[in-house]
């Protein structure tokens, strides 16, 4: 019979048609991840634990967020309260503008910079994957802005540098770089007049 034949000659026929001469590389599927009610302000690829590939997003609402691209979940979500509270004084919430994710020696930080147009003011926050510690730093002026900030090494530990800058609107005015300790924020140095900086 034909069941017998199939058996004897031992042919799988749950895999697609191909010929004997022909490799075939595995399909990726697309997916769709992320999705969400907020419209996207960050995007960024990186890599955590065991080099697993990862987006960052961040969104208007304020919400960070960590998502695997290997199955398209989510792996983490942390909308800080701290910094809801600070921006309804001023009006509205804060806008996510910068987002960097970072293994140190205390555990893997998320580090996000928020900008909240209500006040015209830039909040640091620092998420402690590990521990699920947070940290949040407020300008203590308004129109200060996070124009950038990166992870870096200091004297063999991880360090923020932070560039900021006084936003009058009507006229530029010189940014300043800080060097923050990890994850405490606390201030390392801070240089003022940096107008050739950049990170």
């Amino acid at each position: 019979s034909f069941a017998n034949c199939v058996e004897t000659l031992s042919l799988n026929l749950h895999r697609p048609w191909s010929v004997l001469w022909t490799h075939w590389d595995p399909l990726t599927p697309n997916q769709i991840f992320g999705k969400d009610d907020s419209p996207i302000s960050v995007l960024e690829a990186t890599t955590w634990r065991d080099d697993q590939p990862v987006s960052l997003i961040g969104r208007e609402n304020g919400s960070a967020e960590v998502w695997s691209l290997a199955n398209g979940r989510i792996i983490q979500k942390w909308k800080p309260q701290q910094i809801n509270y600070l921006s309804m004084g001023g009006g509205g919430t804060s806008r996510i503008v910068g987002l960097e994710l970072t293994e140190t020696q205390d555990g893997w930080l998320l580090i996000g910079a928020w900008y909240s147009q209500g006040q015209r003011i830039s909040h640091l926050g620092v998420f402690n994957l590990t521990t699920k510690q947070v940290t949040v730093l407020r300008a203590l002026e308004e129109n200060i802005e996070v124009t950038a900030f990166c992870v870096a090494k200091r004297r063999g530990k991880s360090v923020c540098v932070v560039a900021q800058k006084k936003n009058l609107g009507y006229m530029s005015t010189p940014s300043y770089l800080k060097i923050l300790e990890l994850p405490s924020l606390r201030l390392i140095v801070e240089r003022s007049n940096a107008t050739n900086a950049s990170i």
